[in-house]
């Protein structure tokens, strides 16, 4: 559950926790000490929380809300003068805490002096000095008149100063202790609106059990000077009310240098804490951009085993289900595991067994090498451009192999296509000038040259004909060539949309507004302009009869609340409806394909609805299921509706200047509609009152695509 938390929310909480220590207060902990009683404040606790997260002037609102102004009231029938000697130190208390966490909240590298067990103790020297100057001043020139305090003493003795300055000391500790425990609680932190610290380890814990280890000394100190060295005092006079000045100054230069101790281990640990941090963003950096590149990435250790694998070498080569899997496994176990998924095709998936041969060869030789590697991978042949280097350590000892491959077999195909093309134009051209030699060599013979030369350019048209096939196919190779050029522009582009995000969220620094504004321009052109990308990329795979189809079954409303929801901001800003009246129905096809479609459909109908709704609704004829987007757009004129489908068309309107948008979603989607999903798409419209789309596919759709 998310709180806002605001000022209003934070007065609120603060006088309710004020009035909850009041309560809590009248059943506060008593420890019997002799000859006095040391009681634990917890409803003190309360208005500590408030000071620790929002700052003193929260805590001293939940102060004066009725915790430490009503503490009198609980401690007066004892002497009187409790309003002196308790109210003002527990009010200061709380002032001097949350102005330190304020301090520790502002500051970006927190120092050891502002650790709030470390202030604990400058704060208790300063409430000894009130005890002993103005405390004992207050009640000299003034005692109180009320009935239990008429047979006071108006002098504190200095054992009842130091007494009490202990007790405090421990009862501070006591709450602090109980404090920092509750605000390492998830539930509390959220409770107070801070922040999260996952894997957080507290060094407090490591100064307070420093100081608890003085003040375990301080203890046994005393039972040892009342039994050995100072018999004639008892363990109470060593241990607070008469301690000899020798001893004090022992115990309190063992609890500083246990205190120096756990400040020393505490920097350590926290310098340990930043290193793994760093380890933990440079490793998440490297991963970021390694997975975003389509070349494959791969490192392994001397027994050929995998340790670092990037997304396109899970994806390409071993078809491992996400980056963890290959770790710690070769390339023999995915080869094994892909031929035995196929035993019908004994040469799937030999690639992973053809060239382990080379990594044994760069450890042997601690030299790189780079070469193509061939092979059959899925079921189809694939080229890489393979480099393998060394893995050496900072002492330049071998620790593996790392190696870096890219898939160049369209390149390799259309290079030799090329080379035969121009062979065979090379061929043409030295038939047809020997052919103009032979029916020019003799003038007397022309006519004869003539009717041969007729032969010859039927001969030509059939060799035409076959020149104009080869084009077609070199054509096909052209479109294979714009998805292979388009995949390696979306690259740097996932690149500069992942870094965007990456400053964006803050992992590098804050950013001011302006900053954050012109990144947010930056990030949204280049989810923009991958869209284009991947458009384009798929209109090539479909001309070039290379997008892969994947049927699944699944529920069509799961696919029409999926591609509701991704447009839902657009059309709160927009201040339009959605309705769907789609029935619960379970179909064969490409459950991806399908949701494009529909996503660019609703996205279109959106760009040019200005008011009013857009409805989808769908219904099934014989074997036929029907999804229709029905707007109350400004509608399409009848003439233009022919030009719908066209590639990079885009309908003259008063919204197509402030509309975003290149004219391929709609050609796209009647090519994945028609040669995809197996079905088709038409179009009603009225001029000023809106538009229908309708999708027409089969609700079993066979396995050939």
């Amino acid at each position: 559950m998310e709180f806002k938390i605001n000022t209003k929310y934070k007065i609120i909480v603060s006088i309710i926790f004020g009035l909850l220590g009041f309560v809590v207060n009248f059943y506060s902990i008593n420890f019997p000490f002799p000859p006095y009683t040391a009681t634990v404040l917890i409803g003190l606790l309360f208005p500590m929380l408030i000071a620790l997260t929002w700052g003193w002037r929260y805590g001293l609102l939940s102060a004066l809300a009725g915790g430490c102004q009503s503490i009198w009231w609980i401690w007066g029938p004892s002497n009187g003068y409790a309003i002196f000697t308790i109210v003002p130190p527990f009010t200061l208390w709380i002032l001097w805490h949350g102005f330190f966490a304020e301090m520790r909240r502002k500051s970006d590298d927190r120092k050891w002096w502002q650790n709030m067990y470390v202030v604990e103790i400058p704060f208790r020297i300063l409430t000894t000095i009130n005890l002993l100057t103005l405390a004992r001043w207050a009640v000299s020139l003034n005692p109180p008149p009320w009935v239990w305090a008429s047979e006071a003493t108006n002098i504190i003795t200095m054992e009842f100063s130091i007494f009490c300055v202990i007790k405090q000391f421990v009862v501070g500790y006591v709450i602090l202790l109980l404090a920092d425990v509750l605000l390492n609680i998830e539930f509390t932190r959220r409770f107070f609106g801070l922040e999260k610290r996952p894997g957080h380890t507290d060094t407090g814990y490591i100064i307070s059990f420093s100081l608890l280890l003085g003040v375990i000394f301080w203890v046994i100190d005393s039972v040892i000077g009342s039994v050995i060295f100072y018999p004639e005092s008892s363990f109470i006079d060593l241990l607070a009310l008469n301690v000899p000045p020798v001893v004090i100054y022992v115990r309190t230069f063992f609890i500083l240098a246990c205190l120096a101790g756990g400040l020393i281990f505490s920097k350590l640990l926290h310098k340990h804490f930043e290193i793994g941090n760093k380890f933990k963003y440079l490793y998440s950096m490297v991963r970021l951009m390694c997975d975003n590149l389509p070349d494959l990435i791969w490192t392994k250790d001397l027994k050929n085993r995998f340790i670092f694998v990037n997304k396109s070498c899970c994806e390409i080569l071993l078809n491992a289900k996400d980056t963890d899997e290959p770790i710690g496994k070769d390339d023999l176990y995915f080869a094994k595991r892909e031929k035995a998924s196929h035993p019908e095709n004994p040469d799937y998936h030999t690639f992973g067994e053809t060239y382990t041969d080379s990594d044994l060869m760069i450890i042997e030789t601690k030299k790189p090498m780079r070469g193509d590697e061939s092979g059959n991978l899925k079921g189809e042949n694939i080229t890489l451009d393979v480099y393998k280097a060394p893995f050496l350590d900072d002492n330049n000892n071998m620790m593996g192999t790392v190696g870096f491959a890219r898939d160049i077999t369209k390149e390799k195909e259309i290079d030799q296509a090329r080379k035969q093309a121009e062979e065979e134009l090379e061929q043409y051209r030295d038939n047809l000038e020997e052919l103009i030699k032979e029916r020019t060599a003799d003038s007397e013979e022309s006519r004869q040259a003539l009717v041969s030369l007729v032969e010859d350019l039927g001969t030509m048209t059939d060799e035409l004909t076959h020149a104009n096939n080869r084009l077609q196919e070199l054509d096909m190779m052209k479109s294979m060539f714009i998805a292979t050029t388009s995949h390696e522009l979306r690259t740097p582009l996932n690149s500069i949309i992942g870094f965007t995000s990456v400053l964006l969220e803050g992992w590098s620094g804050d950013l001011n507004p302006e900053q954050k504004e012109q990144l947010g321009i930056v990030l949204t052109s280049g989810k923009y302009l991958l869209a284009l990308i991947n458009d384009v990329i798929d209109i090539s795979k479909i001309e070039a009869g290379k997008l892969e189809v994947y049927i699944e079954q699944f529920n069509l409303g799961d696919v029409v609340k999926e591609a509701s929801s991704l447009i839902k901001t657009d059309l709160d800003e927009k201040g339009l409806t959605l309705t769907a009246d789609v029935p619960d129905i379970t179909i064969d096809t490409d459950r991806r394909r399908l949701l494009q479609c529909i996503i660019n459909l609703l996205s279109n109908a959106m760009k040019f609805t200005e008011k009013g709704s857009i409805t989808i609704e769908a219904k099934t004829i014989n074997d036929i299921i029907d999804i229709s987007i029905i707007d109350t757009g400004i509608g399409i004129k009848e003439e233009d509706i022919p030009k719908l489908f066209t590639a990079f068309v885009r309908l003259e309107s008063h919204l197509t200047d402030i509309t975003s948008g290149t004219g391929l979603g709609l050609y796209l989607t009647d090519k994945l509609a028609q040669e995809v999903l197996g079905g088709t798409i038409d179009v009603t419209s009225k001029h000023g009152e809106g538009s229908t789309f309708t999708l027409h596919i089969p609700i079993t759709q066979g396995i050939e695509s």
